[in-house]
């Protein structure tokens, strides 16, 4: 589903970060991500957590887009979907 900017948004982070004990980040790969954008593959991992990102905390900043095999992998590994904030699942 497409964001417009306004409101609070669910959504998952991209990290360099490999995984560890305290944190399921998922390798991508470079076919995951539109080229030319901003913000593309670069030893690219995805958090295992689906975050809400409340609108007060800042404006939404696009900087890249998924492929739909990018979307589509994390469909098919976004195990962790219990809502959270990073502070707090920063905390954990």
């Amino acid at each position: 589903q497409s964001y417009n900017g306004d409101g609070d948004f669910l959504g998952i982070m991209i990290t360099h970060t490999p995984p560890s004990q305290r944190f399921e980040n998922i390798l991508m790969k470079e076919n995951h991500f539109e080229s030319g954008q901003e913000i593309d593959f670069n030893n690219s991992h995805f958090v295992n957590q689906l975050f809400i990102k409340f609108e007060k905390w800042n404006p939404f900043h696009f900087a890249g887009r998924l492929t739909n095999e990018g979307i589509q992998f994390i469909e098919d590994n976004l195990t962790n979907n219990q809502i959270t904030d990073f502070e707090t699942y920063r905390k954990r």
